[in-house]
């Protein structure tokens, strides 16, 4: 799969969708076989906005964005999201979600992790918000980018659905073209 990478600005946007834009040459991959499936990602408040114009100019995959409660507190953010989820459960598209265990920007904190944002610390925390991550049977989850993160965001996982039945449960909610991915190579 491809991903155009970071598509909430723009003048990427415009870019990305004019002529001889990206969009143009991941079509032109696909077409050659040499790539199966093409996703859009985005951060920030925006992006739903932005995946929504995307969507109405191209039959994506996949969509990849921010979803946590923290996010969804935003009335302009949560009402978008919405809006992109009902599109993609409609077109049968895969809804990547990142930043589930966001705590706030960094700003004045020293960073002690690799994430771009500043994460949830605490057990009780992170299982409370994954939790709600997984409460939506639409999206996947990406985890953070910090290694050290990955056991504590896996935990409320195991906790609710103890192995083998790990990736059974969260197959479970694939009707989307995750379905795809896993039973093909590409």
């Amino acid at each position: 799969m491809i991903q155009l990478h970071a598509l909430h600005e723009e003048p990427d946007w415009t870019t990305a969708f004019g002529p001889g834009g990206v969009v143009e040459a991941v079509i032109q991959a696909r077409d050659e076989g040499l790539v199966r499936f093409i996703g859009v990602t985005g951060h920030g408040v925006p992006v739903p906005e932005f995946h929504l114009r995307s969507l109405a100019q191209f039959d994506f995959d996949s969509v990849l964005l921010p979803y946590s409660y923290i996010m969804m507190q935003n009335p302009r953010y949560a009402e978008n999201f919405n809006k992109v989820l009902a599109v993609c459960k409609e077109r049968n598209i895969a809804v990547q979600t990142i930043k589930g265990i966001t705590r706030s920007p960094w700003k004045d904190v020293q960073q002690n992790r690799t994430t771009w944002y500043r994460p949830l610390e605490e057990q009780a925390d992170i299982d409370l918000a994954m939790h709600w991550v997984f409460g939506n049977p639409q999206v996947f989850l990406n985890t953070a980018g910090d290694i050290n993160l990955l056991p504590r965001i896996l935990n409320p996982l195991i906790v609710l659905c103890p192995p083998p039945q790990i990736i059974k449960c969260r197959l479970s909610v694939s009707g989307f073209k995750w379905n795809h991915f896993l039973n093909s190579r590409s």
